[in-house]
């Protein structure tokens, strides 16, 4: 959708897993900001699917040992902002293959499938079991203390 921001709640472009005790990594969410420059190449704005040179890797000791792009559906009409909102369940490897110490990262590819496409603002966000289990109303909760969900919601409502 278009804008230029992600949730602050999102960490920075890099997270390191560490293991907490009883509760299980049950997700990865990744949110980016991109936009097409004049580089991207018009003839392709209308025949491909998905935007490709996102990638999310797992680094152990800082090497790679897993990586997938993202999946940015839809190439912008206009030349504006993009936010997307990625989300990794505990089936993806990118999740499954987490263990103590891993990084996820996002970034660039280098080089680049296609040219035109700038990675404006990226965040990382791990998901464990009972992030998203508060009962009651949240919204006189402070952020800290909000669901996932409610944190969600808040993100889109202030965007409209």
């Amino acid at each position: 959708m278009p804008g230029s921001e992600i949730p602050d709640w999102l960490n920075e472009e890099e997270v390191t897993y560490t293991v907490r005790k009883n509760c299980m990594l049950k997700a990865v969410l990744i949110g980016v900001v991109v936009s097409i420059t004049s580089d991207f190449p018009e003839s392709l704005r209308d025949h491909i699917p998905t935007l490709v040179d996102i990638e999310a890797k797992i680094l152990k000791m800082n090497r790679p040992i897993f990586s997938t792009t993202l999946p940015l559906m839809g190439v912008p009409k206009l030349d504006e902002d993009q936010v997307h909102l990625c989300r990794f369940l505990d089936f993806h490897p990118l999740v499954s293959k987490l263990k103590e110490g891993y990084k996820v990262q996002v970034a660039k590819r280098n080089p680049p499938f296609i040219p035109g496409m700038q990675l404006k603002k990226c965040g990382v966000r791990l998901i464990f079991e009972r992030d998203d289990e508060i009962d009651g109303d949240e919204q006189q909760l402070d952020d800290g203390y909000q669901s996932l969900s409610e944190k969600l919601a808040r993100f889109f409502n202030h965007l409209q």
